[in-house]
């Protein structure tokens, strides 16, 4: 089965991971957390050419959690919390992106069901 998803530049990252929801640690995290995540991702690779640890330490540091707060219409408070969720959630670690969770971006994904039985 071949599905078309429409998306821009602004809201790939949204549209992947709300396909992804279902999918263990995504599923773990609220809608909200999961925009958040989006807006990170899309940052990352928007300056993916930088050393890994450079991007953590501008996507962790103040300035970066108020342009989210701004971007999202929330405190930076709601955004400690929303990051509280990613870290529970297993997404995020303290200061720094999980790298097993920075999903690539991709034009074509492909989903393999397998038994648990």
């Amino acid at each position: 089965m071949n599905i078309n998803v429409s998306t821009e530049e602004s809201n790939y990252f949204h549209k992947l991971l709300i396909l992804l929801n279902n999918i263990p640690p995504f599923s773990k995290i609220r809608p909200r957390e999961l925009e958040l995540y989006a807006h990170i991702l899309s940052f990352y690779h928007a300056h993916s050419r930088i050393p890994f640890e450079h991007i953590n330490s501008a996507i962790f540091n103040m300035k970066f959690r108020t342009k989210l707060a701004s971007d999202m219409e929330l405190e930076v408070t709601g955004i400690y919390n929303l990051m509280k969720g990613l870290r529970k959630a297993g997404i995020i670690d303290k200061d720094k992106l999980i790298p097993k969770y920075i999903i690539p971006k991709t034009k074509s994904l492909t989903f393999n069901f397998v038994s648990t039985e």
